[in-house]
């Protein structure tokens, strides 16, 4: 017997984040996706502060946001031209390993290679995930964090 869920026969969208309807929802789901980095008022303060939510966007499944892609036009001082810093990108656990935060990887390359020389990123190293960022970026600096790049 084969049981299909009903979350496997949703297809995903990626959409625009409107900041004041979504930013709560998004601010939770840091707390779920990255519970280990910050508490709720960190959250919402940072990302108040640094993140541009016209250029950021949100991952739904029937309705709700399963995940994000947040970025903020920022340059890195050690790279050379005009850059775009994602900020963060999470999708919930449950949803994971399904395809879908390929979605949310790939979205810069389609969406900012006209626009920007190049990504980068920042991440912690307790999340014990760079082998993932290295896949496709490069380390330009190591300290309490990495720093990672790539060219668009």
């Amino acid at each position: 017997m084969i049981i299909i869920f009903e979350k496997y026969l949703q297809t995903p969208t990626i959409e625009s984040i409107d900041y004041n309807k979504d930013f709560d929802d998004v601010v939770n789901l840091m707390d779920i996706i990255f519970p280990d980095t910050a508490d709720d008022d960190w959250h919402r303060e940072y990302l108040d502060e640094i993140v541009d939510w016209n250029l950021s966007v949100k991952l739904v499944v029937d309705g709700e946001i399963i995940g994000f892609n947040l970025f903020s036009e920022h340059d890195y001082p050690k790279l050379d031209g005009n850059g775009v810093h994602c900020v963060a990108l999470g999708i919930l656990p449950e949803y994971r390993d399904m395809g879908w935060g390929k979605m949310l990887i790939n979205y810069p390359y389609e969406k900012f290679k006209n626009k920007y020389d190049y990504l980068w990123a920042q991440h912690f190293k307790h999340l014990n995930n760079i082998h993932h960022w290295a896949k496709r970026h490069k380390v330009v600096d190591e300290g309490p964090i990495y720093v990672t790049y790539t060219y668009l």
